[in-house]
Formats: structure tokens, sequence, C-alpha cells
């Protein structure tokens, strides 16, 4: 497993749920995701209500150790932020959710659910809270980090460090 493929993990779990109906999920690796962001805020579309969106942030981690030819990555950090707009956010159009409620709802779906690949669950480093800020314009954000771990194998060349090929 590589680092970055959690947020597609990540993504499909939430989806799974009723409870992120009709709430755009965007990856933060998809690029301008501040455009993205903005247009899920103000436009429905298909399935998708305005108002609210959720970012899966590009994963962050920390090598704890080399243990016989294994990459130890531990934490692997996932943070999702959730985003709304109150005016396109107001109920009949817009989902109604807040954007603190919907990153405690994005934790407790992801909270002690182990992704494929990962050596344990999803858990909350110490110290970390859910954080939500409202920008003064009428929107909100909130985020949520969870952490698990995976191991990698460590690549080498032939030849390199008493390597020897298959």
């Amino acid at each position: 497993m590589k680092p970055s493929d959690i947020q597609s993990l990540v993504e499909r779990r939430l989806r799974r749920f009723p409870e992120f109906s009709g709430i755009r999920i965007i990856l933060e690796r998809e690029g301008d995701i501040e455009t993205k962001i903005s247009t899920a805020l103000k436009t429905a579309g298909g399935a998708f209500r305005p108002g609210t969106a959720l970012v899966i942030e590009t994963v962050s981690a920390s090598v704890r150790q080399v243990q016989a030819a294994r990459l130890v990555v531990d934490p692997l950090n996932v943070e999702i932020t959730a985003f709304e707009h109150a005016l396109f956010n107001k109920p009949p159009a817009g989902t109604g959710k807040r954007a603190g409620d919907l990153a405690l709802e994005a934790a407790a779906a992801l909270s002690g659910w182990t992704p494929e690949g990962c050596t344990r669950p999803l858990t909350f480093p110490a110290g970390q809270n859910v954080r939500e800020a409202a920008d003064g314009k009428g929107g909100a954000a909130a985020s949520v980090l969870l952490s698990t771990a995976i191991e990698m194998p460590v690549l080498r060349l032939p030849g390199e460090y008493g390597y020897k090929s298959p």
C-alpha cells in the first residue's frame, strides 16, 4: 500500500454511509480544490446538494523505523475538513448540516476502522480534537485528524547493501 491510497479508501468508506448522501467529497490530490470547494458550497449538481463539502486532505506521515527490510510508517495521518456555507446550506436545497457536525460524523464513520493495507485502526492522536472556525462571511470549517500505520518494503537496487535479486 502507498500512503496516498488511504484517501481513496476513506472516500469509499464515507460514501457507504447515508449520512454523507448529497455531500461532495473532494480528495485534496485532485488539484484546484479551492474552486471545487467553492463550487460544492454554492451549486447543486446531480446527487449533490449545495452548502457543504468534505475534503480528504493529502496524508502526512512519519517514519518510525526500518525493520527487516520494511519501512514502518507510524503515524500515517488522515485529516478530513468539512466546509459549510450557511446561506447555501439551508434546507430544503442544502443539507442543513453544520461543518462541526459533519466532521464529527466523518470521525464516527472512520474511528476504529482499519483501512485495507494498514496495520492498525484509525484512532485520534493524543491531544487532537475537532477544530471548528467561522470565517465571518457565513462560512465555517471543521477538521478532524485520525491516524493509522502502514509498512512498506524498503527499496534497493540490485547489488546494493547485500541485495540479491530473486
